[in-house]
């Protein structure tokens, strides 16, 4: 089966919703694009060999985007639904992480390590996706499953704490922002 189908040539691509043609330019396409590009960046932060622990979290990652993904290309007949479950998981993450880390008591600049300062730009990536979803939301059928706002809200939490981690296993404190106050 050859990749090109000649199917998005005229600027359109259909999705499992009645398999209807959409605009490219549609939001849908934004969101799924951007959690693409989220799912492409930690394969890069994979390759670069993190700890072993942001290893196992940047696995279950990867599927879970691609589950998520699933969900939002196909509303009405999802393989996947988001659950509070999932966002409980990322919050217990959050924390186990957390609990490792020094209390911040001021903002950070993105800085360490390369897995760390590319963990930092995977959360701008999230924070992105989560603007594109509630785009997306004004378009029924789309984004109709409220999970779906609160897991991209933890996720770039997630990854950040996640970033401050990889540079913790490497001795490397957090870069303060020197308030001008």
């Amino acid at each position: 089966m050859p990749i090109y189908t000649h199917t998005g040539d005229q600027g359109t691509a259909s999705l499992n919703v009645n398999f209807q043609d959409l605009p490219k330019s549609h939001p849908v396409f934004s969101l799924l694009g951007d959690l693409d590009e989220l799912n492409s960046l930690v394969g890069v932060i994979l390759s670069l060999s993190p700890s072993p622990l942001t290893k196992k979290y940047l696995l279950r990652l990867q599927s879970e985007i691609f589950l998520l993904s699933s969900e939002i290309a196909s509303p009405s007949k999802p393989h996947f639904r988001l659950k509070s479950i999932q966002v409980r998981q990322l919050e217990r993450r959050i924390d186990q992480i957390s609990r490792h880390l020094p209390q911040l008591k001021t903002f950070i600049f993105s800085q360490g390590t390369t897995p760390a300062t590319l963990l930092f730009l995977a959360r701008t990536v999230a924070r992105r996706a989560e603007r594109s979803l509630v785009s997306l939301a004004k378009h029924p059928p789309f984004a109709t499953n409220h999970m779906l706002f609160a897991y991209l809200n933890r996720l770039s939490d997630f990854l950040f704490v996640l970033a401050r981690y990889e540079n913790y296993q490497c001795d490397l404190k957090d870069h303060p922002w020197p308030d001008p106050k």
